[in-house]
């Protein structure tokens, strides 16, 4: 953008005209045809009754009569001027009144508008085709140098107050210009837009990124209207959205998933230990016999020694099974030891209810969250925030199938010396049977289900020396609490 003037887009904006304000009608333009057919009438009339009044006065001699065809003439006449005029000041405001909506409409759009003239490229690519030219791209693919002296002809006309915020431009003038003065990285698209506008397409769609005047680079979505015929090519409506936070929020939603996915791994290898049982019973089973062993028959008279020593070199082999199994296991499932830190209730819980929202619009479910006040609590943020997303995923799919609203309540609140997380659904209900039975490790009452949603809650909130509590009520809904003490453990 350096290298561009106020003076010379002044004058490119006086050259150009003003591309955004609407046209001004003159009277020999728009006004012409009521303009003169009110005039027209009334010369018309004027020389017919002087005619007629000439007439008379010589044949007949009557002057009264002419006086008064001439005076009805001029009232007439006035009558059509001033008629005239009305049409006149209406249309001036009818213009004025336009010109204000539209100007209002254009200042005031939430997003940056740039209106750009491509007649230029409209021009060359009109030319290629009558040259028997087919693929316009590859042409200019490869004639880098004509692309450029072409790219330099696209012309920037005017910019909305928000596209001078978004490149944080003092005036609209300083963004006025050639696109490739105004912009310089723009070249990098043109391919994109020439492959746009050669097939036809309806939309011009692309993501770019685009430096501003201060010299900092922005993420931006850009999308145009393409022309439907040569006129169009010179006033291209281009509107540009800063989506920069969008794309670093979505990097960090993905950072959270991957870490709560590994939260995952590590919470569940705690939760399977009893499927690996055997693998440390067994070997410490052989331990204990093996010891026992040697102890027997170190207290024989004499003592086996040969025997003593045999049982305790079968004992340190069952240890160092029982060693293995745990070193595999550890090394495989867990990273550094988690600290617990002091953290607001709040962020974590809508960072959770984020988590979750693609999964709640798709059955329908309205989700709420609810604090009596600003809770914080020192905890491991990550296990409690996967505690929340397995309650919070159980109870969206328990109303999957309701046909009663279906509503999703997180509330947070204080109780004692313990912060109270209750998660409450309108979905079926659970049996009292199951209410235990639905904590046990590998048990659901889903076909595809692992049974693992909940074990894992109950774990992280154990972990933090806290207890879950439910209560249910079948056709009227659950409410899962997690009760975490305020000095976690």
């Amino acid at each position: 953008m350096s290298g561009i003037q106020a003076s010379k887009s002044q004058t490119r904006t006086q050259k150009l005209g003003s591309p955004f304000r609407l046209h001004k009608p003159t009277r020999t333009s728009e006004w012409l045809p009521e303009y003169v057919w009110v005039i027209g009438c009334t010369v018309l009339l004027l020389a017919i009754l002087a005619l007629v009044a000439t007439w008379i006065v010589q044949h007949k001699g009557y002057r009264i009569t002419a006086f008064i065809l001439f005076l009805t003439a001029f009232v007439v006449a006035a009558g059509f001027v001033a008629y005239g005029r009305k049409i006149d000041l209406q249309i001036r405001r009818e213009y004025e009144e336009m010109q204000r909506r539209y100007q209002d409409m254009f200042s005031r759009a939430g997003v940056s508008i740039w209106q750009e003239d491509w007649s230029a490229v409209g021009e060359a690519i009109q030319s290629l085709r009558k040259q028997g030219v087919t693929d316009i791209v590859g042409w200019y693919r490869d004639r880098p140098d004509e692309a450029r002296a072409l790219h330099a002809k696209i012309l920037v006309t005017d910019v909305n107050w928000h596209g001078c915020h978004l490149m944080r431009a003092k005036d609209p003038s300083v963004l006025i210009g050639s696109l490739s003065e105004v912009v310089p990285g723009s070249f990098a698209s043109f391919q994109r837009w020439l492959s746009a506008l050669c097939s036809e397409d309806r939309v011009y769609v692309s993501e770019n990124r685009v430096r501003r005047l201060d010299g900092e680079l922005f993420d931006c979505y850009v999308t145009a209207a393409m022309p439907a015929d040569f006129e169009g090519y010179r006033q291209i409506m281009v509107s540009m959205i800063e989506i920069t936070e969008y794309k670093r929020d979505s990097v960090k939603l993905a950072e959270a998933k991957e870490e709560l996915a590994r939260a995952q791994r590590v919470i569940m290898a705690g939760t399977l230990a009893a499927t690996i049982a055997h693998e440390i019973n067994s070997p410490l089973a052989a331990v204990a016999s093996n010891a026992a062993a040697c102890l027997r028959w170190l207290d024989k008279e004499p003592p086996v020694l040969h025997e003593a020593r045999e049982a305790a070199q079968a004992a340190l082999t069952a240890i160092e099974r029982t060693q293995a199994v745990v070193i595999h296991t550890k090394s495989y499932f867990t990273r550094a030891q988690n600290k617990h830190v002091e953290t607001d209730l709040r962020m974590l819980i809508s960072r959770t209810l984020v988590l979750i929202e693609h999964e709640a619009l798709q059955n329908d479910v309205s989700v709420s969250l609810r604090l009596d006040s600003d809770v914080s609590l020192k905890c491991d943020p990550v296990q409690v925030q996967q505690a929340l997303v397995n309650l919070c995923m159980n109870a969206i799919q328990a109303m999957s199938s309701s046909d009663r609203p279906r509503k999703l309540l997180v509330q947070v609140a204080y109780e004692d010396q313990a912060v109270a997380i209750t998660v409450s659904d309108t979905g079926p209900g659970i049996e009292k049977d199951l209410l235990q039975a639905i904590f046990e490790p590998f048990y659901s009452t889903k076909s595809d289900g692992m049974g693992m949603g909940l074990a894992i809650s109950r774990s992280c909130v154990e972990r933090h020396g806290g207890w879950i509590e439910v209560k249910s009520e079948l056709d009227q809904g659950t409410q899962f609490k997690l009760v975490l003490p305020k000095k976690a453990a």
